[in-house]
C-alpha cells in the first residue's frame, strides 16, 4: 500500500502537468471537432485525491512542439512506472532514477512551452500567466533532479548530473527569457534519449532493470 502510494503521489505532478497542457488544446480549434481519445486517473492534491481527465492523443497540427515532446515523455514515464511497480522495485531504488529524469524533461518541456506562449501572449493578462506558469515549472525540474540524484547510481547518476549542469544557473526562467530558453532546450536535448530507454525497460520481460543511457 506505501509503495503504491508513493508511485501515484509521484507520478501526480508530471501527468498533471501534461493533462493541462493538452487538455488546453481543445480551445485551440477552429471550430472543427478533432479526434481526441480521453482517460480518467486520479491523483492526489495534498491529502486528498482528484480524478482528472488526460488526453492521450491529440491532433499534432494542433499542438507546438514542445507540447509533443511533452506527450510523449510523460507517456514514456507513466509506462516505465508501471512497469517498475509491476516488478515491485522499491520507491528508493536506483532503477527508478530514470523517472525523476523523465519528470524534470516534462517539465522542462512545459517551462520552455509556457516561455513561447508568453511571446505570443494577446495581453500582459496572459503573459503574466504564462510567465508565472515557467517559473512554477522550473522549480518541479529542480525538485526532480534532486529527487533522481539522491537515489541514482552510475550511468544513470553522471546523465542526471550532467542535466543539472545545463540549468544550475537558471534560476527564474522569468527573469531572462533568452538564456532561459536556450538552456531549457539543452537541458531537454541532454535528457532526451531517457524517453526511448524508458520505453525499452518498460517492455522488458526480465525482473531486473538497468539504465544504459550514459558510457
Amino acid at each position: 500500500m506505501g509503495i503504491h502510494i508513493a508511485k501515484t503521489r509521484f507520478l501526480a505532478a508530471g501527468l498533471l502537468l501534461v493533462a493541462a497542457v493538452l487538455l488546453a488544446l481543445s480551445g485551440c480549434s477552429d471550430g472543427d471537432e478533432q479526434p481526441t481519445s480521453t482517460s480518467s486517473i486520479t491523483v492526489p492534491s495534498g491529502d486528498t485525491e482528484t480524478t482528472v481527465s488526460r488526453t492521450t492523443e491529440a491532433p499534432d497540427s494542433l499542438m507546438t512542439e514542445w507540447e509533443r515532446a511533452l506527450r510523449d515523455t510523460a507517456n514514456a514515464q507513466h509506462l516505465l512506472a508501471l512497469a517498475l511497480d509491476e516488478k515491485s522495485v522499491p520507491t528508493d531504488d536506483p532503477q527508478r532514477a530514470i523517472l525523476y529524469g523523465l519528470k524534470a524533461r516534462v517539465n522542462a518541456l512545459s517551462c520552455r512551452n509556457a516561455i513561447e506562449k508568453s511571446s505570443l501572449a494577446p495581453d500582459d493578462t496572459e503573459r503574466v500567466k504564462q510567465l508565472e506558469l515557467a517559473d512554477v515549472a522550473m522549480k518541479e525540474v529542480y525538485a526532480a533532479l534532486n529527487r533522481g540524484r539522491a537515489i541514482a547510481a552510475d550511468p544513470m547518476a553522471k546523465t542526471l548530473a550532467d542535466a543539472h549542469a545545463i540549468v544550475e544557473t537558471l534560476g527564474v526562467p522569468s527573469n531572462r527569457l533568452e538564456e532561459a530558453a536556450a538552456m531549457l532546450e539543452d537541458f531537454i536535448e541532454e535528457l532526451a534519449p531517457l524517453v526511448d530507454e524508458a520505453i525499452h525497460e518498460a517492455a522488458a520481460p526480465t525482473t531486473t532493470l538497468t539504465s544504459t543511457t550514459s558510457p
